[in-house]
């Protein structure tokens, strides 16, 4: 619940942006909701890789079936006892989020001419 309440914020702030930008501001709330999912599958593809090669033999994992599901076993163990895991992968979220956020505070602003 907390996930979709952070998405309809940052899209939001991203349509808000878009419109002053003079751009259709509900395509990049829609790129935003991508890139914040696309960025948090990557961060937790780092995550699974960087924090949890201690713990998990990537080799067996690819060609054992057997490990393959012991393996998903011990990352959700880690998961649930690790809080920071999973506040990482969120983070990588937000960076989807601020990259597209910078994308289009590069675009120039639409001058209005009714007040001149």
């Amino acid at each position: 619940m907390l996930l979709i309440a952070i998405l309809i914020y940052f899209g939001y702030k991203n349509y808000t942006i878009a419109t002053r930008k003079g751009v259709n501001g509900w395509v990049w709330a829609a790129i935003t909701v991508v890139a914040y999912f696309f960025a948090a599958i990557l961060g937790s593809f780092f995550v699974v890789i960087f924090y949890l090669k201690n713990k998990i033999d990537f080799n067996l994992w690819v060609n054992d079936p057997d490990y393959s599901q012991h393996a998903s076993q011990i990352i959700a163990q880690e998961f649930n006892s690790n809080v920071i895991l999973g506040m990482a992968i969120y983070m990588f979220g937000v960076g989807g989020w601020l990259l597209v956020r910078y994308l289009l505070e590069r675009k120039p602003d639409v001058i209005d001419d009714s007040f001149l």
